[in-house]
């Protein structure tokens, strides 16, 4: 479910106030939980639309057709599926939750304190400084910390190209040219974003940068600059082990181009 919501999400924060495409994802997302049950007309009637406005949005979701939005729909998951049974017990006892958090958390940090590798990131560093063009790509949540990054570096007139919709990566990396700099965000290393843009880095020779927390040996062969930052990969840790991440390399990016920084 967390891809259909990744879109109807897109269209919420993406499109015009009012208009007919935003309040439709709205109501979808109002009523995510009741659509497997439920038909076309239900569903049209459920969103105050019409069954023609409905199918409609459907493939521009990119879907074929009405039928193939709800296949989706049974494939996909919820948020349980995320986190481990430790987490989901927070529902019983609070207390319990937020020490394991804690402790979860720290254990993470410290996993990644112990694979630091500061010379990576300051190679990372000087890969962005030299490269004129700059391309992130990533899987769900990921793409937002790229924009964070994008922002921070912006700051000292890096221009670095993001696509907030994960289903479009393909259509930003076919804008790479030889020379430009592609950096691959992918927590276990084998996910559908290696699968999507690796065709597109390899034909037109980018130098390419895989950011994972996964350190099979295989991924030395396929990137210039393989970096393994530590930590845990489960959906709940793996994007603050990034966050912290991002931060170490904005710390290091202004140690060594402090003059850039616009005043």
């Amino acid at each position: 479910m967390d891809m259909i919501l990744h879109k109807l999400m897109l269209f919420i924060n993406g499109a015009q106030e009012g208009s007919t495409h935003r309040n439709l994802a709205i109501e979808l997302v109002k009523h995510i939980d009741e659509l497997k049950d439920l038909n076309i007309y239900e569903i049209a009637e459920l969103c105050f639309v019409s069954t023609s406005t409905l199918s409609r949005f459907c493939r521009i979701l990119g879907y074929k057709n009405f039928n193939s939005f709800k296949e989706a729909l049974e494939k996909s998951y919820g948020f349980e599926i995320d986190y481990d049974k430790d987490y989901l017990q927070v529902k019983d006892d609070i207390d319990h939750g937020i020490t394991y958090m804690k402790q979860i958390y720290a254990h993470s940090i410290n996993d990644m304190n112990e694979h630091f590798q500061k010379e990576k990131l300051i190679e990372l560093a000087k890969q962005i400084h030299e490269h004129e063009s700059i391309y992130i790509f990533g899987n769900i949540g990921y793409q937002f910390l790229a924009m964070y990054l994008q922002e921070r570096l912006g700051l000292f007139k890096k221009i670095i190209h993001v696509s907030a919709d994960i289903l479009q990566q393909d259509k930003v990396a076919s804008r790479l040219k030889e020379n430009d700099l592609a950096i691959v965000v992918s927590p276990r290393g084998s996910s559908t974003v290696q699968s999507i843009t690796l065709p597109f880095l390899y034909k037109k020779g980018a130098y390419t940068v895989l950011i994972t927390q996964n350190d099979h040996s295989i991924y030395k062969e396929r990137y210039h600059l393989l970096i393994q930052i530590g930590g845990t990969f489960d959906n709940n840790l793996g994007m603050i082990s990034f966050m912290y991440f991002i931060d170490q390399l904005v710390m290091i990016y202004y140690a060594l181009y402090h003059d850039d920084l616009i005043v």
